[in-house]
């Protein structure tokens, strides 16, 4: 879960999507598919929205155009996500310590 400052972002693996939730009613205001098949973990940098795949073992970015494929594949399977110090860190199902994933630009 991801609060951008006004709503808050949950990934649902299950349906594949990306639902927008509203923080003081629990309202669902609208959804959107996922970037992969199997979304697990979702951050919010004051810019940009950050979502980690399980199954593709990459993490999308989210811009005003869209979804776009940040990193390239790698062998770990994204559980979690979060951005710290200008950094993107994860942790994936295998290990318990988070490792970096990427900075951001």
């Amino acid at each position: 879960m991801a609060h951008d400052g006004r709503y808050l972002w949950i990934t649902d693996r299950l349906a594949d999507q990306l639902h927008v939730v509203h923080p003081a009613s629990g309202e669902v205001l609208f959804s959107v598919k996922a970037p992969g098949p199997h979304a697990t973990g979702i951050a919010f940098d004051g810019q940009h929205l950050w979502v980690a795949d399980y199954q593709t073992d990459r993490i999308y970015i989210g811009s005003q155009s869209g979804l776009v494929q940040c990193l390239p594949e790698q062998s770990a399977d994204w559980h979690t996500i979060h951005v710290t110090g200008g950094a993107l860190a994860a942790a994936d199902g295998q290990r318990a310590d988070e490792r970096l994933a990427g900075t951001i630009a």
